[in-house]
């Protein structure tokens, strides 16, 4: 977390059982509005891998995820995260066997290396996430730039972000409190907002951002 680029709009930090937080989240999103179903099922329909099993059910309870922008009208998404592995060898297993499924379907795998490691791009719609596991990290984006600017970071040690973050994401970042935690800066997202969702930043003015925190010890 420590990497990622200074003032972000949106920030999650997440120390959670991550099954079960994917299967709450598919009882909430019914309707499939992020589409997070329809990707992993299209997965397993073409290529016979589940990215349920051997991802989202293989977390280790840790999810750091940094939106920064979002351009309606040209289709351009920036977000980036690490997704905190448990079983790193069935991760890449899921990654090579994916890679050969896409190669056998007569299509081309694409990938790239940085530090030795490999990087992959995967196209979802109008949009690709770029992604690759570094020790027991799944370290994702939809930003090829952003994700060579974070890895570069990651191994040239060069942090600083924690620094200046707001105590929420410090101390749950930190401590890997069990919960999750949100930092939304209003200001930023509203600037990098384009399309039918972006809002006027006058009806906002006062407003410079907003906390939300959630455990298990929640009552609701």
């Amino acid at each position: 977390m420590d990497y990622i680029p200074q003032n972000p709009s949106v920030v999650l930090v997440a120390n959670m059982n991550m099954a079960l937080l994917y299967k709450y989240y598919q009882f909430l999103d019914k309707l499939d509005i992020l589409g997070i179903r329809a990707f992993a099922n299209s997965i397993e329909e073409k290529y016979k891998v589940s990215i349920e099993k051997d991802i989202f059910f293989n977390g280790d309870g840790r999810l750091r995820l940094v939106f920064d922008s979002f351009d309606q009208n040209n289709n351009k998404l920036s977000a980036y995260g690490v997704f905190g592995l448990n079983n790193v060898a069935n991760a890449k297993n899921f990654i090579n066997n994916l890679n050969a499924a896409i190669l056998k379907n007569n299509e081309k795998v694409y990938s790239f290396e940085m530090f030795t490691y490999p990087f992959y791009r995967y196209p979802v719609g109008s949009y690709s996430v770029f992604y690759g596991i570094i020790e027991n990290d799944l370290v994702f984006s939809t930003d090829r730039d952003k994700l060579t600017n974070i890895v570069q970071k990651i191994f040239r040690k060069e942090g600083g972000y924690l620094e200046t973050a707001p105590e929420i994401i410090k101390d749950s970042t930190s401590k890997l409190k069990p919960g999750a935690n949100i930092y939304i800066d209003i200001q930023g997202l509203l600037a990098n907002l384009r399309g039918e969702l972006q809002l006027n930043p006058s009806f906002f003015v006062n407003l410079k951002d907003i906390t939300l925190s959630s455990s298990p010890d929640d009552e609701n």
